[in-house]
Protein backbone atom coordinates (compact mmCIF):
# COMPACT_ATOMS: atom_id res chain seq x y z
CA UNK A 1 0.00 0.00 0.00
CA UNK A 2 1.24 3.11 -1.09
CA UNK A 3 0.61 7.02 1.28
CA UNK A 4 -0.84 8.66 -1.96
CA UNK A 5 -3.35 10.46 -0.34
CA UNK A 6 -6.06 11.73 -2.76
CA UNK A 7 -8.70 14.96 -1.21
CA UNK A 8 -11.95 13.75 -1.75
CA UNK A 9 -14.07 16.70 0.20
CA UNK A 10 -13.85 19.57 2.13
CA UNK A 11 -15.43 21.96 3.83
CA UNK A 12 -16.20 23.62 7.45
CA UNK A 13 -19.04 23.86 10.44
CA UNK A 14 -19.66 26.88 11.71
CA UNK A 15 -21.34 27.11 15.16
CA UNK A 16 -22.73 23.93 13.74
CA UNK A 17 -24.47 21.27 16.37
CA UNK A 18 -23.11 18.27 14.97
CA UNK A 19 -20.50 17.98 11.47
CA UNK A 20 -21.78 14.94 9.54
CA UNK A 21 -19.28 14.08 6.73
CA UNK A 22 -21.19 11.75 3.99
CA UNK A 23 -18.76 9.19 2.47
CA UNK A 24 -21.38 7.04 0.37
CA UNK A 25 -19.73 7.93 -2.65
CA UNK A 26 -15.85 6.53 -1.82
CA UNK A 27 -16.26 4.57 1.26
CA UNK A 28 -15.69 1.65 -0.27
CA UNK A 29 -12.98 2.35 -3.37
CA UNK A 30 -10.27 2.87 -0.02
CA UNK A 31 -8.57 1.11 2.49
CA UNK A 32 -8.43 4.12 4.90
CA UNK A 33 -10.08 6.98 5.25
CA UNK A 34 -8.65 10.41 6.74
CA UNK A 35 -10.32 13.14 8.29
CA UNK A 36 -8.49 16.41 9.17
CA UNK A 37 -10.01 18.27 11.18
CA UNK A 38 -8.32 22.01 11.79
CA UNK A 39 -8.76 25.36 13.57
CA UNK A 40 -11.29 23.43 15.83
CA UNK A 41 -13.06 25.57 18.10
CA UNK A 42 -15.72 24.30 20.49
CA UNK A 43 -18.38 27.18 20.86
CA UNK A 44 -18.43 26.17 24.66
CA UNK A 45 -15.36 25.73 26.36
CA UNK A 46 -14.43 22.87 28.45
CA UNK A 47 -16.48 19.76 25.90
CA UNK A 48 -15.07 16.75 24.61
CA UNK A 49 -14.99 16.19 21.37
CA UNK A 50 -16.76 12.91 20.17
CA UNK A 51 -17.25 10.85 16.96
CA UNK A 52 -20.14 8.65 15.80
CA UNK A 53 -19.78 6.29 13.14
CA UNK A 54 -23.05 5.03 10.53
CA UNK A 55 -23.64 2.10 8.21
CA UNK A 56 -26.17 3.80 6.36
CA UNK A 57 -24.90 7.25 5.89
CA UNK A 58 -27.66 9.15 7.79
CA UNK A 59 -28.04 6.87 11.39
CA UNK A 60 -25.61 7.52 13.55
CA UNK A 61 -25.39 4.70 16.43
CA UNK A 62 -25.31 6.69 19.69
CA UNK A 63 -26.59 3.32 22.09
CA UNK A 64 -24.74 2.46 25.39
CA UNK A 65 -21.79 0.39 25.33
CA UNK A 66 -21.58 0.65 21.83
CA UNK A 67 -17.95 2.26 21.21
CA UNK A 68 -14.31 1.62 23.16
CA UNK A 69 -11.54 4.07 22.49
CA UNK A 70 -7.96 4.76 24.35
CA UNK A 71 -5.85 7.54 24.04
CA UNK A 72 -2.85 9.03 25.49
CA UNK A 73 -1.04 12.60 25.96
CA UNK A 74 1.57 14.61 26.25
CA UNK A 75 0.73 18.07 27.63
CA UNK A 76 3.35 21.01 28.29
CA UNK A 77 5.27 20.77 30.96
CA UNK A 78 6.03 17.58 31.46
CA UNK A 79 2.93 15.65 32.25
CA UNK A 80 1.10 12.68 30.22
CA UNK A 81 -1.65 10.61 31.27
CA UNK A 82 -4.18 8.83 29.16
CA UNK A 83 -7.83 8.08 29.03
CA UNK A 84 -10.86 5.93 27.31
CA UNK A 85 -13.68 3.85 27.71
CA UNK A 86 -14.97 0.19 27.28
CA UNK A 87 -18.25 0.81 27.29
CA UNK A 88 -19.96 4.07 25.69
CA UNK A 89 -22.35 6.04 23.35
CA UNK A 90 -19.61 7.80 21.14
CA UNK A 91 -15.72 7.63 20.64
CA UNK A 92 -14.61 10.41 22.93
CA UNK A 93 -11.31 11.65 20.85
CA UNK A 94 -10.39 14.20 23.54
CA UNK A 95 -11.62 16.18 26.78
CA UNK A 96 -11.72 19.56 28.19
CA UNK A 97 -11.17 21.36 25.25
CA UNK A 98 -10.75 25.10 25.25
CA UNK A 99 -12.70 27.76 22.88
CA UNK A 100 -10.50 30.62 23.10
CA UNK A 101 -10.50 31.45 19.24
CA UNK A 102 -6.49 31.54 18.79
CA UNK A 103 -6.36 28.06 20.01
CA UNK A 104 -5.28 25.85 16.98
CA UNK A 105 -7.19 22.85 17.45
CA UNK A 106 -6.05 19.97 15.31
CA UNK A 107 -6.98 16.45 14.58
CA UNK A 108 -5.97 13.84 12.11
CA UNK A 109 -8.38 10.77 12.36
CA UNK A 110 -8.00 7.34 10.04
CA UNK A 111 -10.84 5.64 9.49
CA UNK A 112 -9.72 1.74 8.47
CA UNK A 113 -11.40 -0.47 5.95
CA UNK A 114 -14.83 1.51 5.98
CA UNK A 115 -16.10 -0.69 2.93
CA UNK A 116 -15.45 -4.15 4.92
CA UNK A 117 -18.66 -5.09 6.95
CA UNK A 118 -16.39 -8.12 8.59
CA UNK A 119 -14.65 -6.08 10.90
CA UNK A 120 -15.84 -3.18 13.56
CA UNK A 121 -14.91 0.12 12.56
CA UNK A 122 -11.99 1.02 13.78
CA UNK A 123 -10.12 4.47 13.75
CA UNK A 124 -6.70 5.45 14.81
CA UNK A 125 -6.27 9.38 15.33
CA UNK A 126 -3.61 12.22 16.47
CA UNK A 127 -4.03 15.67 18.02
CA UNK A 128 -2.77 18.64 19.11
CA UNK A 129 -4.80 20.63 20.96
CA UNK A 130 -5.26 23.78 23.95
CA UNK A 131 -7.56 22.79 26.84
CA UNK A 132 -9.72 24.44 28.81
CA UNK A 133 -6.76 25.48 31.28
CA UNK A 134 -4.78 26.66 28.65
CA UNK A 135 -2.15 23.48 28.43
CA UNK A 136 -1.26 22.33 24.96
CA UNK A 137 -1.65 18.65 24.20
CA UNK A 138 -0.52 16.39 21.76
CA UNK A 139 -1.17 12.83 21.74
CA UNK A 140 -2.54 9.55 19.46
CA UNK A 141 -5.61 7.46 20.05
CA UNK A 142 -7.85 4.42 18.68
CA UNK A 143 -11.80 3.19 18.99
CA UNK A 144 -13.91 1.57 17.27
CA UNK A 145 -17.57 0.62 17.01
CA UNK A 146 -18.28 -2.72 18.54
CA UNK A 147 -19.86 -4.06 15.59
CA UNK A 148 -19.11 -5.36 12.77
CA UNK A 149 -20.39 -3.15 10.04
CA UNK A 150 -19.41 -1.00 7.00
CA UNK A 151 -18.71 2.82 7.65
CA UNK A 152 -20.98 5.45 4.96
CA UNK A 153 -20.55 8.55 7.36
CA UNK A 154 -19.07 9.80 10.27
CA UNK A 155 -20.43 12.86 12.69
CA UNK A 156 -17.79 15.10 15.13
CA UNK A 157 -20.01 16.66 17.93
CA UNK A 158 -19.33 18.42 21.20
CA UNK A 159 -20.41 16.88 24.88
CA UNK A 160 -21.78 20.61 25.18
CA UNK A 161 -22.37 23.32 22.79
CA UNK A 162 -21.85 23.77 18.71
CA UNK A 163 -18.65 22.69 17.15
CA UNK A 164 -17.06 25.20 14.69
CA UNK A 165 -14.29 23.62 12.45
CA UNK A 166 -12.40 23.02 9.04
CA UNK A 167 -11.91 19.46 7.39
CA UNK A 168 -10.43 17.70 4.61
CA UNK A 169 -11.25 14.20 3.48
CA UNK A 170 -8.79 11.75 1.69
CA UNK A 171 -8.67 8.72 0.67
CA UNK A 172 -5.83 5.91 0.73
CA UNK A 173 -5.68 2.64 -1.41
Amino acid sequence: MSYSPITLASGSASSAATLDIDMSAYYNLYTIIEVILYGLVPVTTNTDLQMLVSADGSTFDNASGNYKVNFIYNLDGGTSGGGGSTSATSMLLTSAVGNTVLNNNNYRINIINPGSASFFPTISYSFSYVNNGGGYLTGTGGGWRVAAQITKAVRFKMSSGNITTSYIVRGIK
